[in-house]
């Protein structure tokens, strides 16, 4: 068991309150560079192959849950409106829901360590038993969400609308193998990518045995990895400062690693 926190956690006015502060030209990066990727892999797709074209997508993919983190945090200080909009569009570029995401997700923060989370659910089990979890893991954190949402009509409106969607881009991509396999291509690696949820996003980075939130959740420290996942990998210093975007967890990591270690934090090094 991990000790608990023997030292108040460092407020991030102290840290450095520019971490909240994002310029226009980052945040429209933030924001468009999902569709940049994905524009890409069409683009490779129409003069080369798909295949070649599948490391594009995964780019899309890893900016795509980057762009929507920040979103559902308000990291990115979007309008009402705005936030709307962009959670559709990311929640379709993976066939999912942005709106269901952002009621688990939040739900996640709130709740874990807590058998009430079912976001955070694949990390009681062991490795295979989260492995497994993969292909009914978004419908079931769907359905939690649509049931949750019973009084923010607005809120199912947009969810359906989603689950609308993302059902018609699937029956395109097999109505449009006889002409391309893009498509295919696409939603076949977007589908994998998250049957890998519960392993990547709940078992690996936390820890529910842990006494306190530093100790719950893990970071994963390196010079390539971090770069190629775009700060997803400070997924301890997220859950210890949610509003703080993705761009500027490396930065936050650097400044709160003296505590961290101090509370012996679970830190991964990787290449």
């Amino acid at each position: 068991m991990n000790a608990h926190i023997d030292t108040p956690l460092p407020r991030l006015k102290d840290i450095g309150p520019d971490l909240l502060k994002t310029s226009p030209l980052r945040r429209a990066w933030v924001l468009l560079r999902p569709f940049a990727f994905l524009t890409a892999f069409v683009l490779v797709s129409m003069f080369a192959s798909p295949f070649w074209g599948i490391p594009f997508l995964l780019a899309t993919f890893i900016a795509n849950i980057c762009a929507a983190h920040d979103v559902v945090h308000n990291a990115l200080r979007l309008g009402k409106r705005s936030s709307h909009w962009f959670l559709y569009f990311f929640g379709i570029i993976v066939m999912q829901s942005g709106h269901s995401f952002r009621i688990t997700h939040l739900s996640h923060h709130a709740l874990y360590p807590s058998p009430k989370d079912p976001e955070g659910a694949a990390s009681y089990k062991s490795v295979w038993k989260a492995l497994l979890m993969g292909p009914t893991y978004v419908p079931k954190l769907f359905a939690w969400s649509y049931k949750r949402a019973k009084k923010l009509p607005i809120e199912r409106r947009w969810m359906l609308a989603e689950a609308i969607t993302a059902t018609l881009i699937y029956l395109l991509a097999f109505l449009l193998i006889p002409f391309s396999l893009a498509a295919l291509v696409y939603v076949v690696v977007m589908t994998l990518g998250s049957w890998l949820y519960p392993l990547v996003t709940a078992y690996l980075p936390h820890d529910h045995t842990g006494e306190d939130a530093v100790h719950q959740s893990k970071s994963i420290h390196g010079k390539i990895m971090p770069k190629l996942l775009l700060g997803l990998n400070y997924h301890l210093e997220h859950h210890l400062y949610p509003q703080v975007p993705a761009h500027h967890l490396g930065t936050l990591s650097k400044r709160i690693l003296p505590y961290l270690e101090s509370q012996k934090a679970t830190i991964m090094q990787v290449p």
